[in-house]
């Protein structure tokens, strides 16, 4: 006998390391899934948290905190949202702002002369002399007419506020002063 083969015990050494491998391969699939779902959860907080920021922010202006902004550090799409949001928030804050001082405004100047309108008409009821009685009155008039034309002016500015600035046509002002010359 120059030498001998000897050959494994069977199966039972081959269902050994399958079983083996099954049992990495389950845990590193399991480990996976694990890094995965985090991974995943990490992402999502990362795009959401922002969205959800923004629409807090969104939220608080609609109730009526003019002045609240949005976070814009972000160099992303929700940056520039932010950023749009931003500049819409500021024009809004402006124009409310302007719109009380107008109303603050225009009351003051319509109580003017109404109190004046008050004041003349009750001189005149008490007044007993006629010809100062009618200088009262002529007061109450002119106090009377400055109220027209404060509400004449108010309406003439709110309908140019409501007209749309593409109904206007462009004009050659040198043919316009050339027909009023005429």
């Amino acid at each position: 006998v120059y030498g001998y083969l000897e050959l494994s015990e069977g199966p039972a050494f081959g269902d050994e390391i399958v079983n083996s491998v099954a049992q990495k391969f389950v845990g590193a699939g399991m480990a996976a899934v694990v890094i995965a779902a985090l991974m995943g959860w990490v992402v999502s907080r990362r795009i959401s948290q922002p969205v959800l920021a923004l629409s807090e922010v969104t939220g608080r202006m609609a109730e009526g905190e003019l002045s609240v902004r949005a976070d814009t550090r972000r160099r992303d799409e929700i940056g520039m949202l932010s950023r749009s949001f931003n500049r819409m928030a500021q024009r809004i804050e402006k124009t409310v702002v302007t719109l009380r001082q107008f109303v603050a405004d225009a009351a003051h100047e319509l109580n003017t002369p109404i109190t004046a309108l008050q004041t003349n008409l009750e001189l005149a009821d008490c007044e007993t002399n006629p010809q100062e009685r009618r200088h009262y009155i002529h007061q109450a008039q002119s106090q009377l007419e400055r109220l027209e034309s404060l509400t004449r002016s108010l309406l003439d500015l709110a309908r140019l506020e409501a007209t749309d600035s593409q109904h206007f046509v462009q004009v050659d002002l040198s043919e316009v002063l050339h027909g009023i010359h005429e």
